[in-house]
């Protein structure tokens, strides 16, 4: 009897997937996007996530900003215009962009589909 429950346990979509895919899963869900869209800016994210802390500092925003925009020259965008961007993504004032964070600004101003 108990081992039945194991199995009907086994197949429930949680536990199909892994903790990443859940997340990305519930990320899609929340926003009205589709999933193959928060996977690839969720590939984005981790390529600038240097450090692999999860989260995005400044510096690796700096970057960020540098390679979408095409900007050779740093000194090009001011230090408090990239401040202003950063605080305009770190919508919780932690000091550090999650996934979240970065999935909505990134939808917002890099991606066509922006508002569906």
């Amino acid at each position: 009897h108990g081992v039945m429950k194991n199995y009907t346990h086994a197949f429930s979509a949680d536990h199909l997937c892994d903790d990443h895919q859940k997340e990305m899963r519930d990320l899609a869900k929340k926003h009205e996007v589709q999933m193959i869209t928060v996977e690839r800016i969720k590939q984005k994210f981790d390529a600038y996530d240097v450090d692999g802390s999860g989260q995005i500092e400044f510096d690796e925003f700096r970057k960020i900003l540098l390679d979408i925009l095409q900007v050779k020259d740093e000194t090009d965008v001011p230090v408090d215009r990239l401040r202003t961007l950063w605080r305009s993504v770190d919508v919780d004032g932690s000091g550090e962009i999650d996934f979240e964070e970065f999935l909505q600004w990134y939808r917002q101003y890099f991606e066509s589909d922006a508002g569906k």
